[in-house]
């Protein structure tokens, strides 16, 4: 609200409400090997997108109100809210600027619970995510010496029991973060120089606090107009009880930087931090028609910190970077590539682990690819990824969550997955789109594994120019090593979407 009342008199806005109709035939409604039942979902789901573009405010916000009919299930009626709103605005000219956004959502509560992506199955592995993020931040140009950064951000993150879901026992949390950053100027070509410090403190709902602290600095020595040399070190403390002996001390990384042109970049690098071996990478590339991207992090982080983090592999983030050429400005981009999801019937994110809930702090190690392809009349996306996490504390912080599922399988969990999506025009106005994943996961202390299948085949078609058809056919296949963990669904969907 405070970003749409900035500047309000230079921006151009645009509102679009929409309505999507939906009706949804499934064989096991409630994923179910030991209780399959049928049942028809209808769903009447009014959305509004607002998107407001200025010389000082980029705002874009999509609402729905998904709205879920049982034929059978009455008593299971629901409605959710969903809700991702991001805007940027600069309140003083090249010196004062707030980032904010907010988002509902509705995620698994477990990674081995029944995974329904779009809330009409009948699960207990369901809850309402809502989260929100409030940055302002001052930069500073010290003429050619060196820039700075002063950055205050205020998140929440809390869930709730919802429709099909229930209650999830994640505790809600709220977080203030203060971030100085000073960094190297022109005046330094060659040898460039970086200095940084930021503090966090999780104040969670149980009177639970934890600070993260760390300071350090960053060089960079560059060979060559393409080639650097890059290392970075300092110290990091977190006050949070780990069982693993260790949650701070000094840490150090270098590598290298690579960008042979605008469309190419790797960046790698190699070191130690408290929990062992380090290791990063970051690699692109893009042409006219492809574009690709690899990556390997690993952090301690939350559940929550992933909940703030957009989509991993998000589909609109690799249209983006493949229409960055063609289309510079990027809130109209954004608005293009919504479009062509939405027009094409392609999902919003493609696999990817699931954030399962738990309120412990853990080591992630994760590696993702990805690669998008266009042409004249096809469009394809292929994503794959390897997720590790290692719980760092201890398991008594998820006494409310164990109810829910076997969260002491939890401690260790790997997963991984692949994901492929073609989307073929058929006809001025008519697509066709496959979708196929697969995801397996696996409890390294206990030994479970689960492996998922998914088929999605389906077609669009502009009706109007303002109303589009589609027709999805839908077919789920879960194994697992646990009795009574595997089902197989069939579902068929048709659906009618307007613009007002």
């Amino acid at each position: 609200m405070l970003l749409l009342s900035l500047q309000a008199h230079a921006v151009e806005w645009e509102f679009t409400p929409t309505l999507q109709l939906k009706e949804t035939y499934t064989d096991n409604v409630r994923l179910s090997n030991t209780n399959e039942e049928s049942d028809f979902i209808t769903q009447v789901n009014p959305g509004i997108s607002i998107v407001g573009l200025g010389p000082h405010l980029r705002f874009n916000t999509r609402y729905v109100m998904q709205n879920l009919l049982y034929a059978k299930e009455s008593d299971r009626n629901a409605t959710n809210h969903q809700l991702n709103a991001n805007g940027n605005a600069e309140l003083l000219p090249d010196h004062l600027f707030v980032d904010a956004q907010a988002s509902i959502s509705q995620r698994s509560t477990s990674s081995f619970g029944p995974q329904s992506e779009d809330n009409t199955n009948i699960t207990n592995n369901r809850t309402n995510v809502e989260t929100y993020s409030f940055s302002p931040y001052l930069l500073h140009h010290f003429k050619d010496l060196a820039d700075a950064e002063l950055r205050y951000t205020r998140d929440s993150v809390s869930t709730s029991g919802s429709g099909s879901s229930i209650s999830t026992g994640l505790q809600d949390s709220t977080s203030d973060r203060i971030l100085l950053r000073l960094t190297s100027g022109d005046d330094f070509q060659t040898l460039g120089w970086g200095l940084n410090y930021n503090k966090q403190r999780i104040d969670f709902d149980s009177g639970q606090q934890v600070d993260q602290v760390t300071y350090g600095g960053d060089l960079r020595y560059r060979l060559s107009r393409k080639f650097s040399l890059i290392a970075n070190g300092g110290y990091e403390k977190n006050d949070y009880l780990s069982i693993t002996g260790d949650s701070g001390g000094s840490f150090w990384k270098a590598g290298f930087d690579w960008t042979p042109s605008r469309r190419t970049s790797v960046e790698a690098l190699a070191g130690k931090r408290y929990y062992g071996d380090s290791y990063s990478l970051k690699a692109s590339h893009r042409s006219r028609r492809t574009a690709f991207n690899v990556s390997y992090s690993e952090d301690v982080t939350t559940t929550r910190d992933q909940f703030l983090l957009p989509a991993a592999v998000d589909t609109a983030a690799l249209l983006d970077q493949l229409w960055t050429s063609a289309i510079p400005d990027p809130i109209v981009r954004q608005q293009v590539v919504a479009a062509f999801i939405s027009q094409n019937g392609l999902p919003e994110s493609l696999a990817d682990s699931v954030n399962f809930l738990t309120n412990r702090f853990f080591l992630q190690k994760r590696f993702q690819a990805s690669m998008t392809v266009t042409g004249v009349r096809n469009t394809g996306v292929l994503s794959l990824f390897h997720t590790r996490r290692e719980a760092q504390t201890a398991q008594s912080s998820d006494s409310a969550l164990l109810g829910v599922s076997d969260f002491s399988a939890d401690d260790n969990i790997k997963q991984q997955g692949v994901q492929a999506q073609w989307i073929r025009d058929i006809g001025p106005r008519t697509s066709a789109n496959l979708g196929i994943s697969l995801i397996k996961t696996k409890a390294v202390t206990t030994g479970r594994e689960d492996e998922e299948k998914t088929l999605k085949l389906g077609v669009t078609k502009e009706l109007l120019s303002n109303i589009r058809g589609a027709l999805e056919f839908r077919r789920r296949d879960r194994d697992s090593t646990q009795d009574g963990s595997e089902y197989k669904e069939n579902a068929l969907t048709a659906s009618v979407y307007i613009t007002f």
